[in-house]
């Protein structure tokens, strides 16, 4: 009976517990350095209808010549659906820009899901954001969990 008591006790305190969202990662691909920024789970904005992300990736060019990015195909992947997200430079709030050799810009992503496109899931579950490069995507994970979709 006691065994049962902590196991309860344990389960409950670590309900309350933030879980981390997302890896760092550190990606070389198609000339550029990418590395994405933690994100704090108790800042996940939510309202009646949608959940709200704020995700932030920071790219440096590292090719001798000016590079094109363009954010507009940018997307998160939940599962077998894929949704489109809104990305930007973070100093021009531009979706197409150009970097410099050498130069490093931030992203900017604001993602809004569906309450709706979680009411099957039951328990934590990784998205994969992809931000669109030249020749290919990087993609980030970032984590999930049912009770997101409250």
């Amino acid at each position: 009976m006691k065994i049962l008591a902590l196991l309860i006790v344990l389960v409950a305190c670590t309900h309350r517990v933030p879980t981390r969202r997302n890896d760092f990662r550190l990606i070389k691909q198609d000339g550029f350095l990418f590395s994405n920024i933690y994100v704090n789970p108790t800042e996940l904005k939510k309202d009646s209808e949608r959940i709200h992300i704020d995700y932030f990736v920071v790219v440096k060019n590292l090719e001798d010549r000016a590079r094109l990015i363009n954010l507009d195909g940018a997307t998160i992947t939940i599962g077998l659906r894929t949704v489109p997200i809104a990305c930007s430079s973070h100093a021009k709030n531009q979706m197409s820009f150009s970097l410099a050799p050498s130069e490093t810009m931030g992203i900017d992503c604001k993602i809004e899901l569906k309450k709706q496109e979680g009411v099957f899931q039951i328990g934590d579950f990784k998205s994969v954001i992809q931000i669109p490069l030249e020749e290919s995507k990087a993609r980030f994970t970032y984590l999930l969990r049912a009770e997101d979709f409250e």
